[in-house]
């Protein structure tokens, strides 16, 4: 199945518009970026911007989606998938190295001269 035929199966499964469930992938993914970096305001900020951090995001939750339609899931596992602690992976190091490298970069440009 592509990604769009899975999207448009789970959204006519659980009834609800697919402006729902892009609200669900977003809102999801900033209460996981919180739970990630804690306090760190910067780093949650600018994770939140990345877009390779919304790329991975977005696979995670059509793989949970996927899971869901093949019945490797049910819909408590498939609720449970898109809550920190019920989240199994986390984001890759590239990921993180890049926003650290922007988080570097702003700090820099802080603290230089004007």
């Amino acid at each position: 199945m592509k990604p769009s035929e899975i999207k448009n199966e789970v959204v006519a499964r659980l009834g609800i518009n697919e402006d729902n469930y892009n609200k669900e992938i977003f809102e999801s993914g900033i209460v996981f970026i919180e739970f990630l970096c804690g306090d760190a305001e910067w780093h949650r900020e600018l994770i939140s911007r990345h877009p390779k951090f919304w790329e991975w995001w977005s696979n995670q939750f059509q793989l949970a989606d996927y899971r869901l339609l093949t019945g490797e899931f049910n819909f408590e596992e498939w609720l449970n998938m898109h809550t920190p602690k019920g989240y199994l992976y986390s984001p890759n190091y590239p990921i993180f190295e890049k926003t650290y490298e922007e988080l570097i970069n702003e700090i820099n440009k802080d603290l230089q001269p004007c």
